[in-house]
């Protein structure tokens, strides 16, 4: 019912809320208990009734009764523990009825059933959301922006959608991908000049949303156009 893919590998929601992976397993990110390689798709250890997964470079989670599990690398702490991989599914603490989740190469982003933004990693460039520059294993509360919707997490930003449909972003800007009309790094979420949107997605330093601003649907993108990732 759903599929994610890391850098080199790709996990699969079945029906029956198991998951499956398979690809390369250098750090874990299969979640079977072991760092071997699969060409074909193996069970994740200990997981059952998910409902939704995620996955960037060598981490893989998942969303099972409103709880989170992350599973392969964690240099940056993206299990929400001081390990550098784990080859099984973490539960990350501090978390309650997740229902969403988004991962960046570098850092964690999930959403709770009441709108409420929490994020943890690394923090290089402000892109957890919590005025400062300090990375966090822990889960810190991005409290400035209410109501969110989605999430989407480039290699270091974060951008959401709130009720209102507005878009928000923080951390690098050094290529626009904030949309604030400047390239200066945000620690907190900064309101972007994007009209009102349905959807939102980012890639490594660049973004884009589905807007219904107009009278029909349009794809809007920002950020790096460095292999004319904008459309022109």
């Amino acid at each position: 019912t759903a599929l994610t893919t890391g850098t080199d590998h790709t996990c699969a929601l079945e029906r029956s809320g198991s998951v499956l992976c398979w690809g390369d397993n250098s750090d874990g990110q299969l979640g079977d208990g072991t760092r071997t390689i699969q060409r074909a798709p193996v069970a994740v250890q200990g997981l059952s009734g998910v409902t939704a997964i995620a996955a960037s470079a060598a981490t893989t989670c998942a969303i099972t009764a409103s709880t989170l599990w992350c599973w392969g690398g964690a240099t940056d702490g993206q299990l929400g523990q001081l390990l550098p991989f784990s080859v099984t599914p973490v539960e990350i603490g501090g978390l309650h009825h997740v229902t969403r989740v988004a991962l960046s190469a570098h850092h964690v982003c999930a959403l709770d059933n009441t709108g409420t933004l929490a994020c943890w990693g690394n923090n290089a460039k402000g892109q957890l959301g919590d005025g400062t520059t300090r990375d966090s294993v822990i889960p810190v509360v991005t409290t400035s922006v209410p109501g969110v919707t989605a999430l989407a997490l480039g290699d270091s930003f974060s951008c959401v959608l709130a009720k209102n449909a507005r878009t928000w972003c923080w951390g690098d800007n050094s290529s626009g991908q904030l949309a604030t009309g400047t390239v200066t790094d945000q620690l907190r979420p900064a309101r972007s000049l994007v009209p009102p949107a349905t959807h939102i997605a980012a890639g490594f330093s660049t973004a884009a949303v589905i807007s219904t601003a107009a009278s029909h649907q349009q794809v809007i993108a920002w950020g790096s156009n460095a292999s004319h990732q904008l459309g022109r």
